[in-house]
């Protein structure tokens, strides 16, 4: 098995589990906000998992029998709206680790929240061709990756996907219905 721990850099085991732990409260935030808005989610067990990490998705909402798939990115920039998000270009995934993602294909959106206000912004991977690559420095990790970007007036807020996602259910229903 691949060592996930350590990309190159400064990073280790240690890091990487203390970074992972403080997205899995990031996760925790979003999870309690779809709840609030009536949705069914599930959190992986795996994701708990501190060896032979397994990266199957971080959230999953169940809107009838379709399971959604969602990543979520904790960031240590403060912002309350996407207009306050400081940067034009949107660093959101690190190119190396979505080629890994089995799952990637069934990504419905990226969902990236503020750890300092708790807002949270959206890319929807249906604009998958917007999306495009840089080299970034991380001085916190002591590496340079490729990333995957797109420029912020392609974001959505966290309620356009909550309506998106209400609409969807809605379809979903009155097709139950219909098949009765």
């Amino acid at each position: 098995m691949e060592n996930i721990y350590h990309q190159g850099g400064n990073w280790n085991k240690e890091k990487f589990l203390a970074e992972l732990s403080k997205g899995h409260k990031q996760e925790e935030i979003v999870r309690d906000k779809f709840v609030a808005e009536g949705f069914d989610v599930i959190l992986p067990d795996s994701r708990k998992a501190k060896d032979n990490f397994i990266d199957t998705g971080d959230l999953f909402i169940n809107i009838g029998t379709k399971q959604l798939v969602f990543e979520i990115k904790s960031s240590q920039i403060e912002f309350n709206c996407i207009e306050d998000y400081p940067y034009d270009d949107v660093m959101f995934e690190m190119v190396e680790n979505w080629q890994k993602k089995e799952h990637k294909d069934s990504i419905t959106a990226y969902i990236t929240i503020s750890q300092k206000t708790g807002f949270a912004f959206v890319v929807p991977c249906s604009l998958k061709d917007k999306w495009y690559i840089q080299t970034k420095r991380d001085s916190k990790r002591n590496y340079t990756k490729k990333f995957w970007f797109i420029k912020k007036r392609y974001l959505a807020t966290f309620d356009d996907l909550v309506e998106f996602l209400k609409q969807k259910e809605i379809k979903w229903l009155k097709e139950k219905q219909n098949n009765l």
